[in-house]
């Protein structure tokens, strides 16, 4: 799952509401692969300094492409192997 957060994530009814409360709750049942991505420095209850992200304004398109890409490979390895 990519998740774009901004200064307004909160303030949009889906992702402040609905988005949000699933994504925890599968981040508290350790379930599925999630990625942060940053497009400014707005700041997220629930999210920490801590969890990492990609930031969107230092990366290319088809970096970001490449990096979820990547990332998506390496979870379905993990997930067939298991």
């Amino acid at each position: 799952m990519v998740v774009v957060l901004c200064s307004d994530y909160e303030r949009k009814d889906w992702c402040g509401g609905v988005e949000w409360r699933a994504i925890r709750n599968l981040i508290k049942r350790r379930e599925g692969d999630i990625i942060f991505l940053r497009a400014d420095e707005g700041e997220v209850s629930g999210t920490f300094s801590l969890d990492g992200y990609l930031d969107m304004r230092r990366l290319s398109d088809d970096e970001l492409i490449s990096l979820i890409s990547e990332r998506v490979t390496k979870a379905r390895e993990t997930a067939s192997s298991n």
